[in-house]
């Protein structure tokens, strides 16, 4: 009985926030004042996604990425604003989206708007944070700034030494020698061929920030490269080192933006309403953007699993085949943010692309990292479009399994298994392989590799052989792989949505109307779709809940993974 009325009581504060989502989604537009800058706070996680609905706008405080490039978009088209001024704090973003970010930045600055970048933030690093401000006609530093430019790293981490303590045999089967995923769960340090593959990223990266960082300063690369190595980490070192243009506190730059009284400022989350309000599209040619965001699995996907956020084929491939057959829609970006995961998963995916490619043009969009599954999606369009910061490629197969026995003895728990079948315990995680079981596992995995090669051979117009000695399991940056041939052409979203129009015929290309896809529901769904910390509203209602996966079960299947967990910064 108390179960029952707690359910009526949820149902009831649902209803409550449907009503306060009316009443907010009608209220007052802000004002924007003639001459004012949009403050643009850079502080945080602007996750892949489409716009967000109503209810998660109003109860969340996410700031979605294609959010923050639209509001940027309409800030360079709207007369009344003079500039933006971006509050410079830890990014977490990719090298991908930064690029993306900072070309927007640059393209609002070259329309003739001022950009200026205010950094006030304690972060002990900085690379990515300064490569996005520098975008910046003005950058100006907080004198309390703690804020450094002290060049790239990649970190990998190896757990390995981690089952022994545990007493658990890690067994991993992979294809081929950059396959490094496997790596990263069963040793402890890198091989040759992964520390090669890593400062091969890494160089490609750092050439870029230092090339990008010269060319907004008026510096040569030498100097950049130099300045970074002597590291500057106060303020008056960055203005000194030409690259900050002075140090001020906020109201004074405020004051300096206005000739000497404080320049009317509105934040961005007001000014989206206005400007979404103001500004929006209804009419025109449409494009439509699926996104692909997170590790791949069959069926529905939106869970959370070993390897993160998934993603389900069976919700994509609907999405897609919903895009194709809508006569309103002229073509199709397929926006991939994905490390990869289920190969079937991933072929299904593939499928679909192939079908929609054969009715309208489709492009596909590579956000931070689009490797191993990632990229064999990828492979589906017509074109392939990535920014240089781009992780992706990564074509080979891995699989995991461990043998928990020894955890498990000694911990006091047995287990016994009654079996049919000579294969029939082939993933049962209280025994290793023995031969035969690896040789057919090996043998499957062959024939995902070799069906992965066929796959991008077909989508890149390359032989087999050509595939193969790009795979092999290995990474490569956004800018290696148009000069590989893997990917067509460097850009963002923005980029690929414009290439997708143009490729379909649409005269005016700027003034598409995006559609997004897979839609999100209406109110109500969206309420029982929102998640606080790890537990879901929908099971408050005492709907089912999947349980979460642990270590102990592994995914059931081939991977086609990116090759380890990299953080570039």
């Amino acid at each position: 009985m108390a179960r029952k009325r707690r359910k009526w009581w949820i149902v009831l504060a649902l209803l409550i926030l449907v009503a306060a989502v009316a009443v907010w989604s009608r209220r007052s537009v802000p004002k924007v004042e003639p001459g004012s800058f949009v403050v643009v706070d850079l502080a945080g996680s602007f996750p892949e996604g489409p716009p967000k609905g109503r209810v998660a706008r109003l109860l969340e405080d996410r700031n979605m990425f294609v959010e923050l490039l639209d509001d940027l978009d309409a800030a360079a088209r709207d007369e009344r604003v003079a500039g933006v001024l971006l509050r410079v704090g830890p990014i977490g973003m990719g090298w991908a989206r930064a690029r993306e970010l900072r070309d927007a930045l640059a393209g609002l600055r070259d329309g003739g708007k001022r950009v200026v970048a205010y950094i006030d933030t304690e972060l002990l690093g900085g690379n990515k944070e300064y490569f996005v401000a520098s975008a910046a006609q003005r950058i100006v530093l907080s004198p309390a700034a703690t804020f450094m430019l002290n060049g790239l790293s990649a970190h990998f981490y190896f757990l390995g030494d981690l089952w022994t303590h545990l007493d658990i045999e890690m067994e991993v089967e992979q294809i081929r020698e950059y396959k490094t995923f496997g790596d990263m769960l069963a040793r402890s340090e890198m091989t040759p061929a992964h520390r090669e593959m890593a400062n091969s990223l890494l160089d490609d990266l750092e050439e870029r920030l230092e090339a990008t960082v010269a060319q907004a300063r008026g510096m040569s690369k030498s100097d950049v490269a130099a300045v970074i190595e002597s590291c500057p980490s106060e303020p008056d070192e960055f203005v000194e080192a030409g690259l900050a243009d002075g140090v001020a506190f906020y109201d004074e730059l405020l004051e300096q933006l206005g000739g000497g009284t404080a320049v009317p400022v509105i934040e961005r989350r007001d000014y989206h309403r206005a400007a979404s309000r103001r500004l929006s599209r209804r009419g025109g040619a449409q494009v439509a953007v699926v996104e692909i965001v997170g590790t791949l699995v069959g069926g529905k996907g939106g869970k959370r699993s070993i390897l993160g956020m998934t993603v389900g084929s069976r919700t994509i491939a609907e999405a897609i085949e919903q895009a194709t057959d809508d006569d309103s829609i002229r073509a199709i970006v397929v926006r991939i943010d994905s490390p990869g995961g289920s190969a079937r998963a991933a072929d299904e995916i593939w499928r679909a692309l192939r079908q929609a490619a054969s009715k309208k043009p489709v492009v596909a969009s590579l956000g931070d990292v689009a490797a191993s599954g990632g990229y064999y999606v990828a492979a589906g369009a017509d074109v392939i479009v990535a920014e240089p910061g781009t992780l992706t490629g990564s074509i080979g197969v891995v699989l995991f399994k461990p043998n928990v026995s020894g955890l498990l003895e000694r911990l006091g728990i047995h287990t016994e298994t009654v079996a049919r079948g000579r294969y029939s315990r082939i993933m049962d995680v209280t025994k290793s392989f023995d031969d035969a079981e690896r040789a057919l596992v090996r043998d499957q995995m062959e024939g995902v590799y070799q069906r992965f090669l066929d796959r991008v051979a077909q989508g890149r117009g390359k032989t087999v052989e050509e595939v193969d000695r790009l795979g092999g399991g290995r990474v490569w940056t956004g800018a290696q792989a148009v000069a590989n041939g893997l990917v067509d052409e460097a850009g963002g979203l923005r980029d690929a949505i414009r290439r997708a129009a143009t490729e379909a015929g649409i005269e005016d290309p700027s003034r598409v109307r995006v559609v997004y896809l897979p839609k999100a529901g209406g109110i109500l769904e969206q309420l029982l779709d929102l998640r606080t910390g790890n537990v879901e509203v929908a099971s408050l209602l005492g709907l089912p809940a999947e349980a979460v996966r642990s270590i102990l079960e592994p995914p059931q299947g081939l991977l086609a993974v990116l090759p380890a967990t990299i953080s570039i910064d």
